[in-house]
């Protein structure tokens, strides 16, 4: 637990945390709940604990976000208790990249500027709010397994269940965490430490539980078959809705295809460095880019198979968390060759960091459009 201290000297994580966290809680008061929030409220508040696991599997989500807000659904009548779980998550995920991230302060701010997290994950009260802590903490973990299995476990299994669309990058790293701790003592010929093997079953055991609530959700849950059934089109209209969510969200929402110089130019950059950082991952850390595409196909092939109609802001930029995980590991490791462009530390921070600048724009219209305007991002 020792990277989780607190430091006596460096303050500058608490001042930008308290900052976040005034900036964002402003948007919050502001902000009018629609339907998929309340829906979550309502739910914790006047269903019973015996009657809530069985009922998720119609919702298609896990349990561990309703097992968070169902207590202050109990207690309170207020749905902004859900609201500051929500708001809280994330001053608590900025805080832990301003401390514990080995990202410059550019590369920080520029984050925490972008529209996930000025806006969408602290403001719009959903289980992808608490998606960027557990990945951030994951982060600070990857490299403490040994002492920490327990922690580790938790993380895993809490994030699995929070939403279904990160259990593949839980799984990789599930797979790594086996590998360390199981298959190379055994491949030594070691003695097996009886609490990774606690660990490694009770990890397991969230996996099956994910997967028997899945297959329940299929034949029960209205938006798995809310979808397009031409997958070629559905595939193009993923790829759109990535792009595009990560500009405005309000080409999602209106479905607009209005092109200009802005856009087009826009959406240039935006694969230019996308590709890039793929691509740079792959020059540095090739096991790094598989934890970074795999879990980006299985989000696509999720969407593509189910509600490919309804790809929203929220949903796109959980991938994005995968992305600062990847780079959060890679500049921790920094073991860069230097050996050519795509190698070089100072470029790939150059390329990372303009991928989240790219996003601030959408944050900061997102952001005045609820506070300024009723219903504006809950229409």
């Amino acid at each position: 637990m020792a990277e989780l201290k607190l430091s006596r000297i460096n303050k500058k994580p608490f001042v930008i945390a308290f900052f976040y966290a005034l900036i964002t809680i402003f948007a919050v008061f502001h902000h009018e709940i629609w339907a998929d929030e309340a829906q979550v409220w309502m739910l914790t508040k006047y269903i019973s604990l015996p009657e809530l696991f069985p009922h998720l599997v119609n919702e298609g989500h896990p349990p561990f976000f309703y097992l968070i807000v169902m207590p202050f659904a109990k207690l309170f009548n207020n749905i902004i208790w859900m609201q500051l779980i929500c708001w809280f998550s994330s001053v608590l995920a900025i805080f832990l990249l301003w401390n514990n991230s080995k990202f410059s302060s550019l590369t920080k701010a520029v984050i925490t500027l972008s529209a996930p997290f000025i806006y969408f994950f602290p403001t719009i009260a959903r289980s992808y709010s608490i998606i960027p802590l557990f990945v951030f903490l994951l982060a600070i973990f990857h490299d403490k397994t040994k002492e920490h299995p327990f922690v580790y476990t938790f993380l895993l299994i809490a994030l699995t269940h929070t939403h279904v669309i990160m259990a593949m990058f839980t799984f990789l790293l599930f797979i790594r965490f086996l590998y360390i701790n199981i298959y190379l003592p055994y491949k030594n010929k070691e003695k097996q430490d009886k609490k990774y093997i606690i660990s490694s079953i009770l990890i397991i055991l969230g996996f099956f539980g994910l997967f028997i609530q899945l297959v329940g959700t299929t034949s029960s849950n209205v938006y798995i078959t809310f979808r397009d059934d031409d997958k070629v089109a559905a595939l193009a209209r993923i790829i759109f809705a990535f792009i595009f969510g990560s500009m405005d969200a309000y080409y999602i929402k209106s479905h607009a295809n209005y092109f200009n110089f802005w856009t087009i130019s826009y959406c240039l950059i935006y694969m230019a460095t996308f590709a890039l950082m793929a691509i740079m991952l792959f020059k540095n850390n090739k096991k790094l880019f598989l934890l970074f595409l795999i879990p980006s196909l299985f989000q696509i092939a999720v969407y593509t198979i189910t509600y490919n109609q309804l790809v929203l802001p929220t949903r796109i930029f959980t991938l994005y968390t995968i992305i600062i995980f990847a780079f959060w590991i890679l500049f921790k490791e920094d073991n860069f060759s230097e050996t050519g462009f795509l190698s070089k530390k100072k470029n790939i921070k150059a390329i990372f960091t303009l991928f989240f600048a790219l996003m601030i724009f959408n944050g900061i219209k997102s952001y005045y459009a609820d506070v300024a305007f009723d219903y504006s991002a809950s229409k």
